[in-house]
């Protein structure tokens, strides 16, 4: 298999973006690495980035880039959102970014549209809770108990881990989904997440979100505690909007109404 990878990166010479033409033939490693390359590739995981040594920078000419296409039959190209790389080939946090373009230590870069309780709670005094002087009762700790166990359960999740998968279309023909969990992970990770968002369960992400707000009163975290629940409910409300393979239409329904009817298909 050819993989083609254009990343961008920002030259921290003279502070300018720029891009590089990286190129990778599968063939050439050995049969453990081409498997999980190859895979990464069909996922299009972000699990790609690991293999970013073996990418290679080739200035190529139109007709040897046609030689190189007609030789393995056909090309791929790697694609990853909200990567940026330095000039040598390292990956850059937003922090790194800002440091950067301003030359500023301490500057910090927020991607557009980052909510504002996000960037009041990264610029705070984010001091931790004082948890030796909380006192709760024993419902209040059992709630937070069964909370914690759900969440670790969720995250932990191979259906989580390794991402929803991914909807592709080629050639007009129809949507294909692929996923790296089971149907059994699915259903797994499906019970926990009903445990997590229904009202009526005794620890769900709604109670442990309004509990652990009280709790953090007088500390930087609770006002952002706050406005991620507010959140949280604007985006269950919202309409889903355009969606792919729909042509451009909006979907009327809410994020909120399709979960229901999932749980009454489930």
């Amino acid at each position: 298999m050819l993989l083609f990878w254009k990343p961008c990166y920002l030259d921290s010479r003279d502070r300018q973006t720029k891009n590089r033409d990286l190129w990778l033939e599968t063939n050439e490693l050995d049969a453990a690495t081409r498997a999980a390359i190859e895979l990464c590739n069909e996922l299009r995981s972000k699990n790609m980035v690991r293999y970013r040594h073996l990418f290679k920078e080739r200035d190529l000419s139109p007709s040897q880039i046609n030689a190189l296409v007609e030789r393995h039959g056909g090309m791929d190209t790697v694609f990853l959102t909200d990567y940026t790389e330095d000039e040598e080939g390292k990956q850059l946090t937003e922090r790194d970014i800002a440091m950067i373009l301003t030359g500023n230590p301490s500057a910090r870069m927020f991607a557009a549209g980052t909510p504002k309780h996000y960037i009041e709670y990264a610029l705070s005094d984010r001091r931790p809770v004082p948890v030796d002087q909380v006192t709760l009762t024993k419902d209040q700790l059992s709630l937070l108990g069964y909370f914690r166990r759900d969440l670790r359960e969720l995250l932990g999740s191979s259906f989580y881990r390794e991402g929803a998968g991914t909807l592709t279309t080629r050639g007009g023909q129809e949507p294909t989904l692929r996923t790296a969990a089971t149907d059994e992970e699915i259903r797994s990770f499906v019970t926990v997440f009903r445990r997590l968002y229904m009202p009526k369960e005794r620890a769900n992400f709604l109670k442990a979100i309004s509990l652990f707000a009280d709790i953090a009163q007088g500390n930087s975290l609770a006002p952002w505690i706050i406005s991620a629940r507010a959140a949280y409910a604007t985006i269950l409300d919202k309409p889903l909007g355009p969606m792919p393979f729909t042509g451009g239409r909006d979907i009327p329904f809410s994020r909120k109404r399709l979960i229901r009817a999932l749980q009454l298909n489930a």
